[in-house]
């Protein structure tokens, strides 16, 4: 058999034969690629045994195409990489469940989010959701029920989204938006469910300082609108003022002094601020 044997395989093979013959402790069986006569590359799962025939010692193998099983193998170990590498690219945090509602998949985000950014994500895997986290509501403070638990009772027939505080086991307090999507089987029943969430603090903390700066900003266009129409009110009564102290007699001092002080109060209001 050596003969068909992969190059890449040869020299396994041929050490576990010659550690065979010895006597030593090898694998009964094992996976290496062949090269058939017509020239194409095959996978093969081998096994070998000493076997007595009567009072002879014989070896006894068998060879079983597997192929298609590795190439089925290498394509879903290529679609977990891919799907991997997609997960740590993305800004939400992804927690998928099973039926049980336990862990079978989790990304460093959602980790982060949750406070667990030390934790691996393999050991996430088998606890159940609520374990890691709750949601609870932003208005009145309450529970919010396991969007997991509620999509798996009704088979995925809600759509569930919102808004809420997310509560980490360690206690950590993190407002996100949050969704659950169903995953169906082949027969359209429900075999987990999908939860997203994305850390909205900042962008919450931003929108009440934009909100903040705006009613700061109208209530200064109201006062300059104020401040105008008293110095519009001021200006007629300085203008009422001159007409009246061009009338009176300039004997009457008493009259005019008041007239006077009552243009000055009016220019101290209407003149600019000197912080202005």
């Amino acid at each position: 058999i050596i003969d068909i044997v992969h190059p890449d395989f040869k020299s396994i093979i041929a050490e576990r034969a010659k550690r065979r013959i010895a006597m030593e402790d090898v694998p009964d069986r094992y996976e290496f690629k062949i090269i058939r006569k017509d020239g194409k590359e095959r996978w093969v799962d081998f096994s070998a045994r000493l076997i007595k025939y009567f009072d002879y010692e014989a070896g006894l193998g068998t060879v079983f195409d597997v192929t298609e099983r590795k190439k089925a193998e290498e394509a879903l170990l290529e679609e977990k990489e891919r799907l991997a590498a997609t997960l740590s690219a993305i800004a939400d945090g992804v927690i998928a469940t099973d039926r049980e509602q336990r862990i079978i998949l989790c990304n460093k985000r959602a980790l982060h989010i949750v406070g667990l950014p030390e934790v691996n994500e393999s050991e996430c895997f088998g606890k159940k959701i609520s374990d890691i986290i709750q949601l609870i509501d932003e208005g009145s403070g309450k529970l919010i029920p396991n969007p997991v638990e509620e999509l798996i009772k009704s088979n995925g027939a809600k759509q569930i989204e919102g808004t809420g505080y997310l509560m980490a086991k360690e206690s950590k307090k993190v407002l996100v938006d949050y969704s659950a999507a169903p995953i169906f089987d082949k027969d359209s029943q429900i075999m987990g469910v999908v939860v997203a969430f994305r850390d909205i603090t900042a962008k919450r903390r931003m929108e009440k300082e934009m909100l903040k700066n705006q009613k700061l900003e109208s209530i200064g266009v109201l006062a300059g609108g104020i401040a105008h129409d008293f110095n519009n009110f001021l200006t007629a009564i300085m203008g009422n003022l001159s007409l009246l102290r061009m009338r009176i007699n300039e004997d009457d001092k008493k009259l005019i002094s008041r007239i006077q002080s009552a243009e000055k109060a009016c220019l101290l209001y209407t003149s600019p601020s000197p912080r202005d």
